[in-house]
């Protein structure tokens, strides 16, 4: 899908609503309830599929369990 049509769907979720942090993937037809929380630290780790629904006041947090080591 062109970037521009999903930059719309996703202004069509936030209007006024809820933000949805970059990376975070929306299928067709998501519903996301009032007062929905998403992750904005693991945004891209998160995928609404096709005829998602989210309740209000639903929080949806990803993190990253990667064996990765930090510097130090």
């Amino acid at each position: 899908m062109p970037l521009g049509a999903r930059l719309k769907r996703l202004v069509a979720l936030v209007r006024g609503r809820t933000p949805v942090p970059d990376g975070v993937t929306v299928g067709r037809d998501v519903h996301i309830g009032p007062g929905v929380r998403l992750d904005w630290s693991y945004g891209h780790l998160i995928t609404l599929e096709d005829g998602c629904v989210l309740a209000p006041d639903v929080i949806v947090l990803a993190h990253d369990a990667s064996t990765r080591r930090s510097g130090g």
